[in-house]
């Protein structure tokens, strides 16, 4: 590859970036409609983090961010990193958004080196940069105050850190791998399971070229970032049985469960199957995507459905080839479920791994066509258009038609519904059918409303005053209120889809 083809490459990466920003960034407050209750917490961890250095506890600057509905503690790197980002942003649903895009933004960056880094090939990466961006659940995902995502990026930098060790021998960077991976434990808990995996990888790599003397550097490495977790652990020792609690892990499912669990039993062994089909299903992977529309519009799988024959001609490629890079973003793929089969369900904060290796497996298969010949360059082109027509496809549904069908996925209007309770200038009550009340109210009150007293009620507050307001969902728990004299229905709160959801009464 010329210096000048180089610099096209980096030209159309640059291009891409910033299509994607254009994309990723578009109507951020209106899709997902709302944020759902974790989405909310995590928030509200950074929003006290950004303006008194402490969590909701008082804690000052904590490893974990443990909390009354998870006491194990909530993962610190997407705390932290929206934390910085408020400092200057609005406390508003778009701008709590904001960061988790930009480390999807980030993401198809990293994805451009890594895929320059690890084939040698500078078009190579802007291919797979693409295809990263046109992932469905990878933007779906960035759109979502959630942690898992944020270790997308971790496993990007180790691929790059080790692609610069496997071509160069660089000590730094093979350091650097373990360094990354370290870091990784603290951006998803999913991490100890798969950093070590990753870890494994490389420290086989790395002595096949250098001996075992090459694995002690990295151990070093590893636990001086680890440090802070271990000292977090010694000083806070019940949080591994609240973490088996919280996952119903081993005992805490009941013997019989746990048993089922266990690869060594039959009965395990079927589980764990069962587990794997449903996780490499094709309709999973590239038709419909998950069950949730958390998680998912129904309308297009996990990948482009093109995947579908491109990751299995890129596994081909991987499989024929002698580069120990493709070995590496094969047996990625291959393990990317095991954080699932741990924990006894294929869930989607669990498979965040998935993605840049399917994303990779593909821009393998493209390649691979590229290379066969005109007929294999017809087929790369017309797969790799047939994903930009999907993705807009699927961008503009994402953008128009999902706010209305996952609305209630994501816990109904209560945003309208805290906004229009708060107007009332008596005492404030939600009802007890609204889930985490108490977490909307602290995020979507205005600012002077939002340290007033709120309390919730089950059927009718025990006591109230005129001018008290009070919120139910629509549904249930407002008969009471309908049914008494005193108290007045004043607004009704709607969803996209025109339904109402909530309703706004007032005592007279």
């Amino acid at each position: 590859m010329t210096k000048g083809g180089a610099a096209a490459a980096i030209t159309a990466a640059v291009g891409l970036t910033v299509i994607t920003a254009v994309f990723y960034t578009a109507r951020l407050a209106g899709s997902p409609p709302y944020l759902m209750h974790d989405e909310l917490q995590f928030s509200l961890q950074a929003r006290s983090i950004a303006e008194n250095g402490t969590d909701l506890a008082g804690r000052r600057l904590p490893v974990f961010f443990s909390e009354p509905e998870f006491p194990a503690g909530r993962d610190p790197v997407a705390i932290y990193f929206t934390a910085a980002f408020l400092k200057f942003l609005p406390f508003s649903q778009a701008g709590v958004k904001l960061p988790t895009v930009l480390i999807g933004i980030l993401n198809v960056v990293l994805m451009f080196v890594a895929g320059w880094l690890l084939s040698g090939r500078p078009w190579c990466g802007v291919i797979a940069a693409a295809l990263l961006a046109m992932t469905p659940i990878h933007l779906i995902r960035s759109r979502l105050v959630l942690s898992p995502f944020y270790s997308i990026p971790f496993i990007l930098l180790w691929l790059i850190a080790l692609a610069v060790y496997l071509r160069s021998g660089s000590r730094r960077a093979l350091i650097a791998t373990a360094v990354i991976l370290g870091l990784s434990i603290y951006s998803y808990l999913a991490c100890v399971v798969m950093a070590p995996i990753y870890f494994a990888m490389t420290a086989w790599l790395a002595t096949r070229r250098e001996g075992i003397k090459a694995v002690a550097p990295m151990a070093i490495a590893a636990a001086v970032v680890l440090t802070p977790l271990a000292v977090w652990t010694a000083t806070h020792p019940e949080r591994y049985s609240q973490l088996i609690e919280a996952y119903r892990l081993y005992g805490s499912r009941g013997d019989a469960s746990a048993a089922v669990l266990a690869p060594g039993t039959p009965a395990g062994l079927q589980t764990w199957v069962a587990l794997v089909w449903q996780f490499f299903s094709p309709d999973f992977l590239f038709i419909s995507g998950d069950s949730s529309l958390i998680n998912s519009t129904r309308t297009a799988g996990l990948f482009p459905i093109a995947f579908a024959i491109l990751i299995p001609a890129g596994i081909w490629s991987a499989i024929r080839s002698r580069e120990t890079w493709a070995r590496v973003v094969l047996a990625g793929f291959v393990t990317a479920p095991l954080a699932s089969l741990v924990s006894g369900a294929v869930e989607m904060n669990r498979i965040m791994f998935v993605i840049p290796f399917g994303a990779l497996l593909a821009t393998a298969g493209v390649t691979m066509w590229l290379d066969g010949g005109r007929l294999g360059r017809i087929a790369a082109t017309t797969a790799v258009a047939a994903i930009a027509v999907q993705f807009a496809v699927f961008h503009g549904h994402y953008l128009e038609r999902y706010p209305a069908q996952a609305a209630l996925w994501f816990g109904g209007n209560v945003r309208d519904a805290v906004t229009e309770v708060s107007k009332g200038e008596g005492p404030i009550y939600l009802s007890a059918h609204i889930p985490f009340g108490h977490r909307y109210w602290s995020f979507y009150a205005p600012n002077e409303q939002r340290l007033r007293l709120v309390q919730t009620f089950t059927d009718l507050p025990e006591s109230t005053t005129p001018g008290a307001r009070a919120a139910c969902p629509a549904a249930s728990g407002c008969d009471a209120l309908r049914a008494d004299a005193r108290w007045r229905q004043v607004a009704a709160i709607r969803e996209p889809s025109g339904d109402e959801s909530f309703l706004i009464f007032e005592r007279q």
